[in-house]
């Protein structure tokens, strides 16, 4: 039995470019080759971990922050935030006109103000990272 390795996505395998360089592709390939386990370890949220990951393979994952955890298809662990607490948020964020983001294994919700805010962000980082080069 070999190795269980664990891998961050952004920033780690996952660079500027915001997909996986083959290197690191390769590298990840190479390891499930000679036995090791790979698992992504990631804040992202479960529909979208694998953004920029090319159809890479892995064993498990754990996604949002630790929110669920899986091997495989079979989801081994998931914790939900209550649903007091859900309601309290959600005063509390539209009390004070707080844009945000809702994110389950199943989908996401955003507000109406994230999507253009998300836009407005991926446009300033092509633009920094296009003058970079």
């Amino acid at each position: 039995m070999g190795k269980y390795l664990f891998y961050d996505v952004d920033g780690t395998l996952v660079g500027n470019s915001q997909r996986i360089t083959l290197r690191n592709k390769h590298a990840l390939l190479e390891a499930r080759a000679q036995g090791h386990r790979v698992f992504l370890c990631t804040g992202r949220a479960y529909l979208s971990a694998f953004l920029g990951l090319d159809d890479l393979e892995v064993d498990g994952m754990i996604t949002h922050a630790g929110g669920i955890v899986s091997i495989g298809e079979q989801i081994l662990y998931e914790h939900d935030i209550s649903l007091n607490l859900l309601h309290r948020m959600l005063h509390l964020f539209q009390t004070h006109h707080i844009e945000y983001t809702l994110e389950s294994k199943d989908g996401n919700f955003h507000t109406l103000g994230i999507q253009q805010f998300y836009l407005k962000w991926i446009d300033e980082q092509f633009k920094t990272t296009k003058t970079q080069r």
